[in-house]
């Protein structure tokens, strides 16, 4: 190993020379990238726990307002606005059990009935799912926030990995990234910077020099779609023939 100590024999020791302060400044060390599918890089705001903390409380008294209750957080510390967010959201909460309820009534009648509505089933589900989903950001707010924030943007997990770990539907953790996006603007931060287009490479035959230089004429690739999509075209109708 580079940094090691190995013990010879009558007090001798033997070792590399280097110590671990000079192979973590001075060597090259890797970093793990996000998902390459992502289309914005990581805010600043997302990386700063001051600054998180500020997006977050925002963004909770914008669904606040969103819900009728008006906003009070006038002349307020960043801790009291969000003792009056959080409580002004778990307001909600009964009504929403009692929505909750309703559905799963009806779906369970109609389940057991003799004729069940397949369309109103699957509405149904939906519809629990997102009840389902308002009802567990309602009863921790903030908490559930944070943690989209960190696997969102620290961890670099998608939104299917954040809603298995938050037990949430992905549409609810892409609708709050979204709307934290918003706020985050809202208020004066730097609205989302789009990653680097990936570069188009050519296929495997256009990997020679002078077959790259090909594959950037003008109207190359459109013919190269063509024959292949002959070439599907013929093999396809060459399998239904041998089929029949």
């Amino acid at each position: 190993m580079p940094v090691s100590v190995r013990y010879a024999g009558l007090d001798r020791w033997e070792s590399t020379g280097l110590d671990i302060a000079e192979y973590t400044n001075s060597f090259h060390r890797f970093k793990e990238k996000l998902f390459a599918s992502r289309r914005f890089e990581v805010p600043d705001w997302a990386v700063d726990n001051e600054k998180t903390a500020t997006v977050i409380v925002s963004y909770l008294e914008a669904r606040m307002q969103s819900f009728g209750r008006p906003n009070k957080a006038k002349n307020r510390t960043l801790k009291e606005r969000l003792i009056l967010a959080e409580a002004a959201l778990r307001t909600r909460v009964p009504n929403i059990l009692r929505e909750l309820d309703m559905l799963c009534k009806e779906f369970v009648e109609l389940k057991s009935s003799a004729t069940p509505d397949a369309d109103r089933m699957k509405q149904l589900s939906r519809l629990i799912r997102n009840a389902d989903s308002q009802l567990r950001f309602c009863e921790r707010p903030a908490a559930v926030v944070a943690s989209v924030v960190f696997r969102y943007f620290r961890l670099g997990e998608n939104s299917v990995a954040v809603a298995q770990a938050l037990d949430l539907q992905p549409p609810a953790v892409r609708q709050i990234v979204r709307r934290l996006w918003r706020t985050a603007v809202s208020i004066g931060f730097e609205p989302p910077v789009r990653c680097q287009v990936r570069k188009v490479t050519a296929p495997k035959i256009y990997q020679s020099a002078g077959a790259q230089r090909r594959w950037a004429r003008p109207g190359e690739r459109e013919r190269m779609s063509q024959l292949v999509k002959a070439g599907l075209a013929k093999r396809r109708s060459a399998t239904a023939s041998a089929r029949a």
